[in-house]
């Protein structure tokens, strides 16, 4: 209110006393306290809007003030719920909190209806009387086993044009007499006007879901009056205060748009504070029940979750752990952990009594906790197995919803883990009768088994040895990515065979998941040949590709070729301008070298060696395979992301000059996190990683100014993009 400045002050006293009158019960609940320095007031649909009720005015809102009850599902079916009303008439005696706006008193109604608003409960009309005014008056008795559970409404309406000053109370608020339990009664206006006794602040809670907006409305504020807001964090803003007979966007019609809007709130309790430095009546309006002077019992689970592994193999085995924990001081009700497994994990089993279900891509695995008390904890476990579907790595996600007293819905964020999957590789494919002696196997060609085959890691210690099966095909398999070599035992051979293929000892380096299959060794029976090669290998060095080979011996050799393809099996074309000259006759170890810098980046390529001796008839060996890679980066570096602006997607580049654990991550520029793209380890060279414009819930996030950064244990740095819808 504007007006009575004078009476308010005098009627101070009376008024404080009357609101205080009637017997108390130890576990009741009045609305608002007696402590706070606010009451509750109803205006009549023909009082002035400046006097500051939008709601009732039927210019305006035209409306009923409107209240929630809580009644939890918990409540005993046959416990008694009594609702009472002080002063609920419009009639002054003492000196009460009522204002007389034309030549008569009016009636206030007061109606409880059901949560599905279909059926009346409880209605009154109170018209002005001394019998009911500045006392508690018996409104409404009745039991959970009558009409459910649920969130009941309370509407109430005065007539033409006075102020009805009123409180509410739950005479037992606590059925059952135990704090938490989850069977606690509550009462919070949705749609009311507040009014001051006197100079003074009040605070106010409502509760605010996981949104990429929220909107504050307060309406007629105006005068000596300050409000701000305080985030579940601790973190203070201030708020905008409307003028008179307007709402906080300078509008007398209802908003949107407009009020004090919040990007992407902290989700959870809020806190407002408004002050003023006398009485006045004003409305706080959030599309939530609004609760008066302190926060009500309210749960605060933590989940945390974790394999204790960052890096693991295909058909491993491994378990999570998931911790959860109500660090709040009430019941969290139908509390339900949801875990999911992507394609490249099998579920194996679960603690408890786990739900398990697919949605075709995914495996979820659900349990259904039930209540978990405050300072409870729980802790589950979830073994799972990695399949042969995997890729570069492996990310598992859980999640906790529940409700509370209040059938708020809560759910906990995501707590994500990435695991980089070990990608086995294998080696082989087989050994032959080269009956052409082209190097290569054909149709007609003849596999040769009993051939013993030993593999050795880089330290040259013996790993593996497998033996040619009647096709003369072999296999070493399940082998992480490193450098290995291929050695065959000469007792396991005939005499008169010789190697054609010239390839032994074989050596290559396998990357993760590679499956190579070029490790063929061709024999004839024993011709002599033009020379006798111990060793052709392939390397990447700054200029090109270095071929690097060695003769055990040399007969009639006048010198050598190199073929070069993009294609395994043809295409290949002489790369070498003239005859690399040979040693024509030795039993000597000779060495050889070529660098081919006729090359392009990242290819893969084919080399074949041929020898040509003095007749000119060539003898050729190989292909031998290798991907011309750019070098590892010198250093890190974070790109600007591309492009930018963006709508709604962009790509952002990095490169590591090493394998590290990377961090990737997109905050808005109150310094909030909004997305975690990475958080694995990756491997040295260029990466790229898309963003969606989404968060870690999968919403779409607003237009505007981002940060992107990049770290490492050794590394951080960030850059600026720009989000235009």
């Amino acid at each position: 209110m504007k007006r009575r400045k004078t009476k308010i002050s005098i009627g101070l006293m009376l008024i404080i006393t009357g609101f205080q009158s009637g017997t108390l019960y130890a576990d009741e609940k009045i609305i608002p306290p007696d402590e706070s320095a606010v009451y509750i007031q109803t205006n009549g649909p023909q009082d002035l809007v400046q006097h500051g009720d939008w709601w009732s005015n039927e210019q305006y809102g035209n409306d009923s003030h409107w209240w929630n009850l809580y009644i939890p599902c918990q409540v005993d079916d046959d416990f008694t719920i009594t609702l009472e009303i002080y002063d609920p008439e419009s009639f002054h005696t003492g000196m009460d909190l009522d204002e007389l706006e034309g030549a008569g008193w009016d009636s206030t109604t007061f109606v409880l209806l059901t949560p599905d608003s279909q059926t009346v409960i409880a209605e009154q009309v109170f018209a002005p009387s001394a019998e009911t005014s500045e006392k508690w008056i018996p409104f409404a008795e009745f039991s959970k086993r009558q009409f459910g559970c649920g969130i009941f409404k309370l509407q109430i309406r005065t007539g033409t044009d006075d102020q009805n000053g009123y409180k509410l109370k739950l005479v037992q608020d606590d059925p059952d007499g135990i704090p938490g339990s989850g069977d606690e009664l509550n009462l919070a206006p949705v749609k009311t006007t507040f009014q001051h006794i006197g100079a003074g602040c009040a605070l106010y809670w409502f509760y605010i879901p996981p949104e990429e907006q929220f909107a504050i409305y307060n309406f007629d504020m105006d005068g000596e009056i300050s409000i701000d807001y305080k985030d579940p964090n601790g973190v203070d803003m201030p708020g905008t205060v409307s003028e008179n007979m307007s709402w906080n966007n300078g509008d007398l019609g209802f908003p949107p748009p407009g009020g004090d809007i919040l990007d992407n709130p902290v989700p959870g309790w809020w806190e407002s504070r408004v002050c003023i430095g006398d009485s006045n009546q004003y409305i706080l309006y959030v599309p939530q029940a609004v609760f008066i002077h302190e926060l009500p019992a309210h749960p605060r689970i933590t989940l945390t979750k974790a394999d204790t592994l960052q890096i693991v193999d295909v058909s491993q085995t491994y378990t999570y752990s998931l911790s959860i924990a109500n660090e709040g001081d009430g019941p969290a009700i139908d509390v339900s952990v949801v875990d999911t497994l992507d394609a490249g994990l099998d579920y194996v089993t679960a603690s408890g009594n786990a739900q398990i279900t697919s949605d075709g891509s995914r495996t979820i695995v659900e349990w259904n906790l039930g209540m978990l008390y405050a300072s409870q904890d729980t802790v589950l476990t979830l073994d799972v197995r990695v399949n042969d579907l995997t890729g570069t790595d492996i990310i598992n996600q859980a999640f906790v919803r529940h409700t509370d007293v209040l059938f708020q819905n809560y759910r906990i964020p995501s707590e994500q883990d990435e695991n980089i999957v070990r990608q086995l590789s294998s080696l082989g494919e087989h050994i032959w009768m080269d009956l052409d002696e082209d190097g290569a196997k054909s149709s007609q060609e003849q596999g040769i088994e009993h051939v013993v085959l030993q593999l050795f890691n880089s330290n040259g210690i013996v790993i593996d040895e497998q033996v040619s099966d009647a096709q003369g095909h072999y296999l070493f398999a399940n082998l992480v990515p490193g450098n290995y070599t291929i050695e065959i035992d000469p007792t396991s051979l005939s005499d008169d065979l010789v190697l054609t293929t010239a390839n032994l000892p074989y050596t290559v380096e396998l990357g993760p998941g590679e499956s190579h299959r070029t490790a063929n060794f061709g024999f004839t029976n024993g011709e002599a040949y033009p020379i006798e090669l111990s060793s052709f290998t392939l390397d990447v060095v700054d200029k090109g590709v270095l071929l690097k080979w060695q003769t055990q011996s040399e007969t009639e050799n006048l010198g050598f070729k190199i073929y070069r393809s993009e294609r395994k099996d043809n295409d290949y074309e002489v790369i070498t301008p003239r005859l690399i000259s040979g040693a024509l006759n030795s039993q000597a170890l000779q060495a050889y070298e070529y660098v081919d810098e006729t090359i392009e980046w990242n290819k893969t390529y084919f080399y074949i060696l041929a020898d040509v001796d003095v007749y000119g008839q060539e003898t050729r060996h190989g292909p031998v395979q290798i991907e011309t890679l750019a070098k590892t980066p010198q250093g890190y570096e974070l790109e600007q992301n591309y492009p930018n602006p963006f709508n709604p997607e962009t790509t952002i580049g990095f490169r590591l000059p090493e394998m590290a654990m990377v961090y990737l991550e997109i905050y808005n520029m109150r310094g909030q996190l909004v997305r975690q793209l990475l958080q694995r380890q990756v491997l040295a060279g260029e990466h790229k990683v898309v963003w969606d414009g989404r968060d870690d819930m999968g919403m779409a996030v607003p237009s505007g100014s981002y940060i992107y950064q990049l770290r490492t244990e050794s590394f951080k740095t960030s850059k600026k993009m720009t989000l235009l819808k």
